[in-house]
């Protein structure tokens, strides 16, 4: 047998005899609420040690209920049964892996968007099972895990290689797919050689990388998906809100008009930015310039704006007079076409924005 295709844990011990791999497991389990080791981890793990015996144990040893106890019953447990090394490497994955779904936070992703057409999203299990193939035709060794949790495909890989005779296991690299979006979250960022035959997986045909990074998965998605919907979206559009027309054209003098006219240019829900920073390169003069040698050149323009709301700023500018409506095309890019490098951190439930950095903006 390859020995790249043996357990992932080499011990010289084994089951939770070795300290590694109770170690490992311990702190994999540690990582959730008492409601969600009830909730999440255990039923997973029925087929080792039910949520029933692990309650009868707890009480028999007439012990509070905390995460600690639960986690240290629940490895006495196993140990009793004289769990083999293979069916560690069965648990883990498991267990890391909804460590990582059930608090994605923790992590820095950054985004892909995959290009192609899928008319329906595949089952976990054929998912996994794809992966595997494609991974084993590219020649590359590792362990895949696939599970859904959330309408969101979590997955991890790790790599395997031989260095001197030796196996070497990598960090585990972690995926997250929101079912029916064309979009890859990885953590951490990776090569051409595992995103084409994980992307040929999910039935796309190529991707591209979306310049967008954070640790708020669903912020990432919003803004992805805001970004698509206003592709290829030019200009001041007449029909974004009932603004009143006069015979000096549109009548922006009304406030809520002004904020409305903001507010309708970000779309109902979005990021909470905290910091923007809008960069436009090569620009060049457009006021009626007599000489010659300015008319020739070009400039460099750097705002930044920080707030706890950005986009709640930019619509009490509009309000008040200081943002000018129709406002200028980097408000308009701010979640439309545009250039940008995002990073968008959590901030309470909202999530937050650290930076995005645009260049070449579009300008009217």
């Amino acid at each position: 047998m390859n020995i790249l295709d043996t357990s992932i844990h080499q011990n010289d011990e084994t089951g939770l005899g070795s300290t590694e791999n109770e170690k490992q497991l311990r702190s994999a389990l540690r990582q959730f609420s008492r409601k969600n080791l009830f909730d999440i981890i255990l039923p997973l793990l029925s087929d080792y040690v039910t949520c029933d015996e692990l309650v009868s144990q707890i009480r028999h040893l007439k012990c509070k209920t905390t995460e600690r106890v639960i986690v240290d019953v629940f490895v006495d447990l196993l140990k009793e049964r004289e769990i083999t090394d293979e069916e560690i490497t069965d648990i883990l994955p498991i267990v890391m892996l909804m460590g990582i779904a059930n608090n994605p936070s923790r992590r820095m992703w950054t985004a892909y968007t995959l290009q192609g057409h899928v008319d329906v999203d595949k089952f976990s299990t054929d998912l996994e099972d794809d992966i595997k193939h494609n991974f084993h035709e590219n020649n590359i060794h590792s362990a895949v895990k696939v599970y859904c949790l959330d309408k969101i495909h979590w997955i991890q890989i790790i790599m395997k290689k031989l260095v001197r005779s030796k196996l070497k296991v990598s960090p585990p690299i972690y995926v997250a797919h929101f079912i029916g979006e064309p979009y890859l979250f990885f953590s951490p960022p990776s090569s051409d050689r595992l995103l084409e035959p994980l992307t040929q997986a999910f039935g796309y045909d190529n991707y591209k990388f979306s310049n967008l990074n954070g640790k708020d998965l669903y912020s990432l998605l919003q803004h992805l998906k805001q970004k698509g919907s206003k592709r290829g979206f030019k200009g001041h559009s007449s029909k974004l809100c009932n603004v009143k027309e006069t015979t000096l054209g549109k009548d922006f003098s009304q406030y809520t008009e002004k904020r409305k006219f903001i507010s309708d240019l970000m779309g109902p829900c979005p990021p909470k930015l905290s910091n923007y920073v809008v960069e436009a390169k090569n620009l060049p003069w457009k006021a009626n310039i007599t000489n010659s040698i300015l008319r020739d050149k070009t400039f460099n323009m750097k705002i930044e704006f920080k707030t706890m709301d950005t986009i709640e700023m930019l619509k009490d500018m509009a309000e008040s007079g200081a943002l000018r409506v129709p406002p200028p095309s980097y408000v308009i890019n701010l979640l439309g076409t545009g250039k940008n490098n995002i990073k968008l951190r959590v901030q309470g439930v909202n999530g937050a924005t650290d930076s995005e950095n645009q260049t070449d903006a579009e300008r009217n």
